[in-house]
């Protein structure tokens, strides 16, 4: 996996220390991210990347694997159809 975008996320904010300040992390975490880790950023991360670089890292971009292009399966996905008729009142 690329860590260009998350290269990219780092050149956007001004710095690996910024970026992890931003993200609540450490800068010794994002170096990681950048030169050792297989997967690149953690999940738990991705959305708070994208926040802060204003959309411009996207999720999909940081994590392909866990955030496909939203067409990506569009088409083998169930259709869901609403109910019609009598339903049950859910009980508190």
């Amino acid at each position: 996996m690329t860590n260009a975008a998350l290269h990219r996320a780092v050149e956007l904010v001004g710095g690996q220390s910024r970026l992890a300040e931003l993200i609540g992390t450490t800068q010794s975490h994002v170096w990681y991210w950048l030169t050792r880790a297989k997967r690149g950023v953690p999940g738990e991360f991705v959305l708070r990347i994208e926040e802060v670089t204003g959309g411009r890292v996207s999720r999909h971009d940081l994590r392909p694997d866990i955030y496909p292009h939203r067409s990506a399966g569009k088409h083998n996905s169930p259709s869901i159809e609403p109910v019609s008729g009598n339903v049950p009142e859910v009980l508190p």
